[in-house]
């Protein structure tokens, strides 16, 4: 899910199995006028992996599973154009003025590094390309640049360092923030009173599709406990 502009937000919507694979599409969902979402064109194959939009609410950035990275200007009939990262697509970004994407993608198999993507959009024609990447050892989950547009911050090393680098600098070394956290596997709500506790695991074990672990531990987010 991701806010657009000030009073829309995107989620994707499950629209059944095609040949055993599960098909979605991305609704826009007016906050003032819920009932009345609008579906967007393009189809997305597999599981939806990463959503990003400029603060304006008119591009729009989109990935899935099967290594499809879309970018949308909804301002112009909802144009999209089809990028290629050559990888899945595990966390999008969008620069505070809205000329750099940034993209972290998955480790793919045994031999292929996950990266971090930084791609330079253009208005015409509409579409972006890639001016730089950085490897990374581990699935860059979440990435994220400052409001001042300076500086980007991601995950992906190999002891779940966070690295910051900056933005526009193509051979500059970034800075590994190393903490004691652990990566968590699996994350729930409380079913019962207070509903507002989380259960966590960090240990590694995949059972089945999307479920990749016990849950080992509970937080109270209003104790601090």
């Amino acid at each position: 899910i991701v806010t657009l502009g000030d009073h829309h937000i995107v989620v994707p919507r499950y629209d059944g199995h095609e040949e055993r694979v599960p098909k979605w599409t991305l609704e826009i969902i007016d906050t003032g006028d819920r009932d009345n979402p609008r579906t967007l064109p393009q189809q997305t194959t597999g599981v939806v992996t990463a959503l990003a939009a400029t603060s304006d609410g008119r591009m729009l950035a989109t990935a899935d599973v099967t290594g499809k990275l879309y970018l949308w200007d909804l301002e112009n009939d909802d144009r999209v154009v089809e990028l290629k990262p050559d990888r899945v697509v595990s966390s999008l970004a969008i620069s505070p003025d809205h000329r750099t994407l940034v993209v972290g993608t998955a480790l793919f198999g045994k031999k292929q590094n996950s990266q971090l993507q930084i791609w330079e959009i253009s208005d015409e024609p509409f579409g972006a390309k890639i001016v730089r990447t950085r490897s990374t050892d581990d699935h860059v989950q979440a990435c994220v640049v400052s409001p001042d547009g300076g500086w980007v911050a991601y995950t992906g090393g190999v002891d779940h360092q966070v690295f910051v680098a900056p933005l526009k600098a193509a051979d500059e070394t970034a800075t590994a923030l190393q903490g004691n956290g652990r990566r968590v596997f699996k994350v729930a709500f409380a079913k019962e009173r207070p509903f507002y506790r989380v259960a966590f695991g960090t240990t590694y074990k995949q059972e089945r599709f999307n479920e990749y672990g016990p849950l080992k531990e509970a937080f109270d987010p209003v104790g601090l406990e």
